[in-house]
């Protein structure tokens, strides 16, 4: 599958154009009959992390090239809507999809908040291009004033860099995903474990079975919850990030209540995915043995 990693090289870098005669106040949004639009979306848990993305209704026979906008205003004013008239409506007009991009002023957050919602909501629209019908090898990036600063820090920042406020998020977001699949094991809920998972994941697990594919995975994860029992608890000790989509997620997993015998305990290794409907589950590793956690 695809990575940020990738697609930040493949963003083509557009002129940077001075905001000076942007208007203050801007007009309520209005698209053309023939735009689409779909307001205000979400690509993080911040109240001005949200997006627009409009495309042509006409139907296209291939995906459409995509392009991503930055409002400028000095890093402390204005907002997305600035962008419509003289930048998002040129390029709808040549079929692009378009997401026209709110992020933090530093009346909201200071630096470098601006930079890693601008890097979020990058990696979001090329997370979604499918579902947009967009093109990944033709998206660019531009933006107005302080929107171009944003648009290079997209195309310029490696993926290696990060964010910290992002994978705080996603590492959240991950222990969570850990967490369900432990209470969908205890509640040997086969359709909730399924839901975990990626179509191709995998499990190793500490007898030496290999079980390939979804379909595996959960029938062998009911099959060992029906035989062994006892209550599980997995503790996500680190998470560190392969690249900006994918993790692993190191934890002691404990098997208690086994017959009046010793817990066991082992290390599970999870490698979990970024994926449209969210983090996902694409490959387990159990380990035999692990030691007792060490006393705080």
């Amino acid at each position: 599958m695809e990575r940020m990693a990738c697609h930040l090289k493949r963003l083509s870098l557009l002129p940077i154009v001075c905001a000076a005669c942007l208007a203050e106040t801007p007009p309520p949004v209005t698209v053309p009959d023939s735009v689409a639009l779909d307001a205000n979306i979400a690509y993080d848990r911040f109240p001005d992390t949200r997006l627009d993305v409009m495309y042509p209704k006409a139907p296209s026979p291939q995906n459409r090239p995509g392009a991503i906008m930055f409002h400028g205003g000095g890093w402390i004013r204005s907002s997305k809507e600035t962008m419509m008239d003289a930048f998002c409506l040129p390029y709808l007009e040549r079929g692009f999809v378009v997401a026209n991009v709110e992020y933090r002023v530093a009346g909201a957050a200071l630096a470098p908040s601006a930079v890693n919602d601008a890097l979020r909501a990058a990696r979001w629209f090329f997370d979604h291009a499918g579902q947009y019908h967009v093109d990944r090898t033709r998206i660019v990036v531009t933006g107005a004033s302080a929107g171009g600063h944003l648009a290079l820090m997209v195309g310029m920042t490696p993926a290696s860099a990060g964010t910290a406020e992002a994978n705080a998020s996603d590492e959240d977001a991950i222990k969570d995903v850990v967490a369900r699949y432990v209470n969908a094991r205890d509640r040997k809920d086969a359709k909730a474990t399924e839901a975990l998972f990626t179509a191709d994941a995998d499990q190793l697990v500490s007898s030496g079975e290999w079980r390939k594919g979804r379909e595996a995975v959960v029938r062998g994860t009911m099959a060992s919850s029906e035989s062994s029992g006892g209550k599980r608890t997995i503790t996500v000790e680190t998470v560190r990030f392969v690249t900006p989509g994918a993790a692993l997620a190191d934890g002691r997993y404990e098997i208690a209540g086994l017959n009046g015998a010793p817990p066991r305990r082992m290390w599970s290794t999870f490698l979990i995915v970024r994926t449209p409907e969210g983090w996902r589950i694409a490959a387990i590793r159990n380990m035999l043995p692990a030691p007792p956690a060490p006393p705080k």
